[in-house]
């Protein structure tokens, strides 16, 4: 692995968990949940991850959106974390989860480039452009 981007991610520390990390609105609807997955309906998709898309776009993207697996929320990080990784964050201002201040603390342990972007949480739809060209400066490093 030459380097580790994460754009607008949720990077659980050891003994954290994806619960601990995301920001819930008030009287915001629970999440669907499976045997093996679980995350936003469709209709909290559109209005909380797909928010900034344009309508048909958002559709596109809604009509490819899944549930987030189990297994990789429940996952064991110590390794990872015990471990010194080359990374960047990349922190989308228009997005509520993962909220700045967690990171911030991402960056900070893994002594990562910080960009910021004017984006929501999938700048790789809205923004594809900046996005790629945020990625290609990475690509050197």
């Amino acid at each position: 692995i030459k380097r580790l981007v994460y754009i607008d991610a949720l990077v659980p520390q050891p003994g954290e968990t994806v619960a601990d990390i995301v920001i819930r609105l008030p009287n915001q609807e629970p999440n669907e949940e499976t045997e093996f997955a679980a995350g936003p309906s469709r209709d909290g998709m559109a209005a909380r991850l797909f928010a900034d898309l344009e309508p048909a776009l958002k559709e596109w993207a809604l009509d490819r959106a899944t549930l987030h697996p189990k297994g990789a929320s429940a996952a064991d990080l110590d390794k990872f974390w015990a471990q010194s990784w080359p990374a960047t964050v990349i922190y989308c201002t228009g997005s509520l989860n993962p909220s700045e201040a967690h990171q911030r603390r991402t960056a900070d342990k893994l002594k990562a480039t910080w960009h910021v972007m004017d984006a929501g949480h999938y700048p790789m739809l809205s923004h594809p452009r900046e996005m790629a060209r945020l990625l290609l400066l990475e690509v050197d490093k």
